[in-house]
């Protein structure tokens, strides 16, 4: 009988130690070595626009980081490395540059955690160039890349580190976008005072991710009214569903010219070559008695 209560006495041991090794957990852990996290400080990296367009103009991309600790306060003066990298090979590579045509460059976070960099993106030549440039500052690449990251890191507590990623996919083909213009309604009765309709541009991968922090252009083809700037062109940017919206005013009644009338408009990508994306659409306007 003894030594069977022995027994469970020591059963009983092994499990509440078990137990208790299960629940503890250091103050600070160590970083994972794929995630922006620890459980003391998130690091949160991204970009606007999350697309670059290599033409033969270069692409200036706004890469910005945010550090909180894990209540969601931002940790000011912490000083952030950016990086141009490459996570295929795990090295710094050469597409693009920062400020000064650096590689990596230091920033540190505002009183809202906050530390931006500018990125100036490749131009066209340069990624699919097979001769070195003269000035000798890039590498050609002779196998055009279609993303790059732009690595975030946050050295903290002696040799521990968190890092992010902001991914930028690279565009060389307007082919590769996609792009729409509708508006809603796309009818309109007047009455007597002006009507209203609001015009979608929608940027996508022609795969179907939606493009953000992107300019488009608005314009009228023909027909009368104007935008709610009261002029006949306007911008907006697109979100993170890659819609840009603005909204068209109709002349009242008495502006109108005859019963029925289209008023086209097109939507147009800013970039310097207008073929880059661009789509149109009517509004129909019908005269009320």
């Amino acid at each position: 009988m003894k030594a069977k209560i022995d027994s469970l006495f020591i059963f009983s041991l092994i499990l509440l130690l078990a137990f208790a090794g299960s629940c503890t957990r250091k103050a600070v852990e160590s970083p994972s070595p794929v995630g922006p996290s620890t459980y003391a400080i998130v690091l949160d990296a991204h970009a606007s626009p999350n697309v670059l367009i290599a033409g033969n103009s270069r692409d200036t991309i706004e890469v910005s980081v945010t550090v909180t600790n894990f209540e969601g306060v931002p940790l000011s003066n912490e000083t952030i490395l950016f990086e141009i990298f490459d996570p295929d090979t795990a090295q710094v590579t050469n597409i693009g540059f920062f400020e000064g045509n650096k590689t990596a460059a230091t920033r540190t976070t505002d009183s809202n955690g906050v530390a931006g960099i500018l990125y100036y993106g490749p131009i066209r030549e340069e990624l699919i160039s097979s001769v070195p440039p003269t000035d000798g500052t890039q590498t050609p690449i002779t196998d055009p890349p279609e993303r790059v990251y732009i690595r975030a890191t946050l050295a903290w507590h002696g040799n521990q580190f968190i890092f992010d990623y902001a991914q930028l996919d690279i565009i060389m083909d307007y082919n590769q976008l996609e792009f729409r213009l509708r508006a809603d309604p796309n009818v309109l009765w007047i009455q007597g005072a002006p009507e209203e309709s609001t015009l979608t541009a929608t940027l996508k991968r022609i795969e179907g991710a939606p493009i953000n922090g992107r300019r488009v252009f608005f314009s009228f083809l023909t027909g009368p009214g104007q935008f709610k700037n009261g002029k006949k062109t306007a911008f907006a940017t697109t979100d993170a569903n890659g819609e840009a919206r603005v909204v068209y005013v109709s002349p009242n009644r008495n502006q109108i010219a005859s019963d029925r009338i289209k008023v086209k408009i097109q939507a147009q990508l800013e970039t310097e070559d207008p073929n880059w994306a661009h789509a149109d659409t009517e509004i129909r306007l019908n005269r009320g008695n």
